[in-house]
């Protein structure tokens, strides 16, 4: 995890009690022995299919199967799928709830062949829109980069013009998608000169 800049023992820990300045996640395991533990209250259990029974009794909201080609799908499906779907007034706005993410490489029999056959269930337009929005998303974070590089080596006159208009507007409810992703300025209180520049 540390090329996403997660330091363990700072903002993970693993296989133990979790330091008393991290978050209390909402269910606390049992045991800390297969645990990942996050600073935010997180908490990632590691299950076993060479530990029958490893999955009962748990209440999850997600799961990531690595190295699917090894795992038994019967075990799976009636097992590990059932516990997941727990704790839905927390987390039922979030796309990810109890979403499910199978990671492999490519199998060499038929039984470790069983993950391929979601595939058949795939909506190819659904994946061509999904496809899209993540390339929006992209495209607009560049766009605001942009804007931010050029905001920047502006003269500082330009900032009083915006300073002025967000301070008038009589109806600051217009802009809080463009608010929220603005530096402020740091020669006043107020925002920054491209808080306008869509």
């Amino acid at each position: 995890m540390g090329e996403m800049g997660y330091k363990k023992g700072v903002h993970y820990v693993v296989g133990r009690r979790p330091p008393k300045s991290f978050a209390t996640p909402i269910i606390e395991p049992h045991q800390w022995e297969n645990v990942i533990s996050f600073y935010n209250g997180s908490v990632a259990i590691m299950i076993s299919q060479d530990r029958a029974g490893s999955s009962n009794g748990l209440t999850l909201s997600w799961l990531l199967i690595d190295e699917a080609k090894f795992i038994d799908p019967v075990a799976l499906h009636e097992e590990t799928f059932p516990a997941n779907g727990g704790i839905k007034t927390h987390f039922s706005r979030h796309s990810f709830n109890h979403a499910v993410l199978i990671i492999s490489d490519m199998p060499q029999s038929k039984k470790g062949s069983w993950f391929l056959e979601y595939e058949k269930k795939m909506n190819p337009e659904i994946i061509r829109a999904i496809e899209a929005g993540v390339y929006e998303q992209w495209r607009l974070k560049q766009k605001i980069l942009e804007m931010r590089k050029k905001a920047s080596s502006r003269p500082h006159t330009s900032v009083a013009i915006s300073v002025a208009l967000t301070q008038t507007s009589t109806s600051s409810a217009q802009w809080p998608h463009i608010i929220a992703n603005t530096p402020r300025s740091k020669t006043s209180n107020c925002w920054a000169n491209n808080t306008f520049a869509i």
